[in-house]
């Protein structure tokens, strides 16, 4: 009984693996603020932040558990103030 609820949520949550790339290219754009960090400590912090998130994301992807890929949208917001 509860557990059709997890399927439904894992199922539908797997439509946010599919093109990937052409949906959340502005990570790529804050791949570089990785490799040439200020040491600023917000910047540090939302870099580590966003490598967590992809580390979660791509786990639930090798693991097949769907339900971590809404880890992209939070993300991608801390990719957008890294940039910014």
């Amino acid at each position: 009984m509860g557990n059709e609820g997890t399927v439904d949520f894992n199922s539908s949550s797997a439509v946010l693996y599919t093109n990937v790339l052409k949906k959340n290219w502005p990570l790529l754009v804050a791949i570089p603020s990785v490799l040439y960090v200020k040491k600023d400590t917000i910047v540090v912090f939302l870099a580590l932040t966003v490598i967590l998130l992809i580390a979660v994301y791509t786990a639930g992807y090798l693991f097949d558990f769907y339900g971590v890929s809404r880890t992209i949208s939070a993300a991608m917001l801390f990719a957008h103030m890294l940039i910014a």
